[in-house]
C-alpha cells in the first residue's frame, strides 16, 4: 500500500457557485485545484482553496470517502485567523491556515493510505435568525382602560 496513489482534492476543475435567492452580494464562487496526488507515506500534503466573496465568512473542509454518500465536516473557520479542526480528527495530523477571508489551506501529515477522499471547500455568509420583539409599554393606570384604581 506504500506505493498506492492517495487521492486528495475535488475532481470538478469547475467552480462551484452556490445558488443566491435574494441578490447578487449573496453568491460567491468557491475555486479549489482539480486534483492533488500523493503517495502514502510521503511527509504532507497541502490543499488550497479560495474564494471570490468577501462577505461569506465562513469556510469548511469536508471529506467523503470512497464508496460514502456522507461528508465529514474537517475544519471550519469562522474568519481570517481562524480555523479549528472538528473531533475525531486529530489536530497533530491536520491543520488548516485561513490567512484571508478569501483564502484557505488544509494540511495533512503524514499521509497515509486511510486519508485517500475527496477533500470538499465551502464557503458560507454568517446566519443570523431575528425576530420581531414588541414592547409592552406599561401605561400610565389613567391612560388604560379596565385599570383598577384603589379606593
Amino acid at each position: 500500500i506504500r506505493n498506492s496513489p492517495v487521492c486528495c482534492g475535488r475532481s470538478n476543475p469547475a467552480p462551484l457557485p452556490l445558488p443566491s435567492l435574494w441578490a447578487s452580494d449573496f453568491n460567491t464562487y468557491v475555486t479549489q485545484p482539480s486534483s492533488v496526488f500523493v503517495r502514502a507515506g510521503e511527509p504532507s500534503v497541502t490543499l488550497t482553496c479560495n474564494q471570490d466573496n468577501s462577505q461569506f465568512y465562513y469556510m469548511f473542509w469536508y471529506r467523503q470517502r470512497a464508496g460514502t454518500s456522507g461528508m465529514e465536516l474537517l475544519v471550519y473557520s469562522v474568519g481570517a485567523g481562524t480555523a479549528s479542526v472538528e473531533a475525531p480528527f486529530n489536530s497533530s495530523k491536520y491543520s488548516a491556515t485561513r490567512p484571508t477571508v478569501l483564502e484557505s489551506s488544509l494540511q495533512m501529515q503524514p499521509v497515509e493510505a486511510a486519508d485517500a477522499a475527496v477533500y470538499f471547500c465551502a464557503s458560507s455568509r454568517a446566519q443570523c435568525v431575528r425576530t420581531s420583539v414588541q414592547l409592552n409599554n406599561n401605561l400610565r393606570g389613567d391612560d388604560r382602560r379596565g385599570d383598577l384604581k384603589s379606593i
